[in-house]
């Protein structure tokens, strides 16, 4: 629902009051590039996109040290600038700068523990926000923004590397001048993870390499006289010629120009994350559970687990010997349960028999199950034998007396046991094998395709006690329709919100000029929940919204009354009939930059 009037001027007003708004003659949404001019300066341009033509040229002037010539936007949308050079030269390199994108004015901010020498570029992570430098001989490090100092991340095979960016998903990407190579390169640790050659080729000698989010293109400029740009295709190599770089003598870096251009990044994650399933996978050797026993307690909202020393394991007189084979399962007793000989309990047939354990198996198993799953093969002539009886009311228990593992001979002793009225279940395990060849998978999963939780720590349940949810609740999330676009008449941004529960009563979005950041864990909330937009303006209720809900933010005013560079922060929140408090769910956040394209 649309802010009121009052509520979207108050929030246009704060703006206008506290952001600096640009001309509109003098904003693009194209690409910024930079040249070498003399020594102590440098040239920043606008770039078209469409045709490759230069613009607006602005002296970077450093003097009296040497001028940066490579450049990377950071998250916080500061320029950052890097003077190349080398020990011993002069005037002075190896500094790092903040660059006006506007003006070109820049301003020193430390100088670099390691040098940024032949060529090279620069590269900031849209995922951790660190700025990444590439040598032109292939040493890769990163810098720290505040102090200057380089951290190296490793070494690429001796070249001519000028061209460095990151695509959305935090890839890295790098150009190599000499062979022409555009490569994918493991970020942790230079490795080359594969690489396609530039063809037709789009220059030599200098180049630099940028990433489009909102267009998906690969810019591609190169050239030490006169420089041409284009787009590449990253899994063909294929470039795609937009123009001449019309005015500009050469190209050490390209960027994104962020002055107008609208955008949308997430910030944080929703709440509340819930799972329904857990899991642990050990080796035979690291299994730790021998002698204890995981206690399973249902409640309203699904299990409580503990684990707890063992009470020991015994073979009541009435238990029933199963005949089962190796890999196999049966059907057996007053409740219907499915019993696995690898050692598993189902509340029904169809689940998986496959004697190595997998994560992804349980969670996706056709019915609920209650899994101590190794290779075990009770039809060994060595082996023990699986065992059943029921020794109360709705209550079940499975106990695999002695049985091996295939071409073993130390017996593993463990059993089920499964209350079908209450829902409660314990796993007991009594003396293992050290030396089985396949890992245990301890665990337990509601049945039908489930979340991942990740692996758990199994003899830690109790300090605290793990919870599981009766089914899976994904965080509730936002994410924006499109991008806060300001035009010729007044326009609606919006937003969708997913995972809404099926409890909730009202949805409400938050609008605000900034991100406290601020845990709720304070006002009663889980401790996965924070505040990520300030408390300046709220969307008209939605009572008894859908799963997917979605909503206007706030709408845009017509130009020509620019709102160009407003930043404002976005973020949903629903309630059920309990109010504020432990079931009160906020989304992430996101945050959203007016622009005019």
């Amino acid at each position: 629902m649309p802010l009121s009037y009052r509520q979207t001027m108050r929030v246009l007003a704060l703006a206008v009051a506290l952001l600096p708004i640009a001309p509109l003659a003098a904003q693009n949404c194209n690409l910024l590039a930079m040249e070498a001019a003399t020594t102590t300066t440098s040239t920043l341009w606008d770039i078209s996109k469409v045709t490759g033509a230069a613009s607006n040229p602005r002296t970077v002037n450093a003097t009296p040290f040497r001028a940066p010539t490579e450049m990377a936007f950071g998250l916080n949308g500061v320029l950052y600038g890097v003077s190349q050079g080398t020990t011993g030269d002069w005037p002075a390199g190896g500094k790092l700068w903040s660059i006006n994108p506007t003006t070109g004015t820049p301003t020193f901010i430390a100088n670099l523990t390691q040098w940024l020498s032949v060529e090279g570029d620069l590269a900031v992570d849209p995922i951790s926000g660190k700025l990444y430098a590439i040598t032109g001989i292939g040493d890769l490090f990163t810098i720290n923004t505040s102090t200057g100092v380089c951290t190296t991340v490793g070494t690429l095979a001796w070249s001519d590397y000028s061209a460095m960016t990151f695509d959305a998903a935090g890839e890295m990407w790098i150009w190599d001048t000499f062979t022409q190579q555009l490569m994918h390169v493991d970020k942790t640790n230079g490795a080359v993870l594969g690489s396609v050659t530039t063809t037709p080729s789009p220059g030599g000698g200098i180049g630099s390499l940028i990433f489009d989010p909102m267009s998906g293109d690969f810019f591609l400029a190169a050239g030490s006289t006169s420089p041409k740009i284009g787009t590449v295709n990253p899994n063909t190599g294929a470039f795609t010629l937009k123009g001449p770089m019309t005015g500009m003598g050469g190209v050490y870096s390209i960027e994104i120009d962020k002055r107008a251009c609208a955008s949308v990044t997430s910030d944080g994650v929703g709440c509340v994350t819930r799972f329904a399933s857990f899991y642990e996978s050990m080796t035979a050797t690291a299994m730790d559970l021998a002698g204890k026993r995981v206690v399973a307690t249902a409640n309203s909202g699904g299990y409580s687990l503990q684990t707890l020393p063992g009470n020991g394991i015994s073979l009541a007189a009435a238990a029933v010997m199963l005949p089962l084979g190796n890999d196999d399962s049966i059907v057996f007793g007053s409740y219907g349960l499915c019993i696995g000989s690898n050692g598993w309990v189902a509340r029904g047939p169809g689940n998986s028999i496959a004697p190595v354990p997998q994560p992804a198996v349980l969670l996706n198993q056709i019915n609920q199950q209650i899994s101590a799953w190794t290779d075990l093969d009770p039809s060994d002539p060595a082996s023990g034998f699986v065992y059943y009886h029921e020794p109360a009311p709705g209550v079940a228990r499975v106990v695999w007396a002695g049985v091996i593992a295939p071409g073993n001979f130390v017996p593993n002793w463990f059993q089920i046991t499964w209350n079908v009225f209450s829902g409660d279940w314990e796993i007991e395990f009594g003396t293992l094998a050290t030396n089985n060849p396949t890992p245990w998978l301890v665990g337990y999963s509601p049945g039908g395709p489930s979340l991942n939780p990740g692996p758990s720590d199994v003899s830690t349940f109790g300090a605290p006690t793990h919870l599981l949810s009766a089914f899976d609740v994904l965080p509730l999330t936002i994410a924006a329709i499109g991008r806060p676009v300001q035009q010729n008449v007044a326009v609606q941004f919006n937003a969708t919100t997913t995972n809404v529960e099926p409890t909730a009563l009202l949805h409400i979005g938050i609008i605000g000029l900034t991100d406290p950041h601020l845990s709720l864990a304070f006002l009663g909330l889980p401790n996965d929940c924070w505040l990520h937009a300030s408390l300046d303006a709220f969307t008209t209720p939605v009572w008894f919204p859908t799963t997917t809900q979605n909503w206007n933010v706030l709408t845009l005013p017509a130009l020509p009354a620019s709102v160009n560079g407003f930043v404002f922060h976005t973020q949903a929140i629903t309630f059920d009939n309990n109010g504020l408090g432990p079931t009160t769910r906020v989304s992430n956040g996101l945050k959203c930059v007016v622009g005019l394209n």
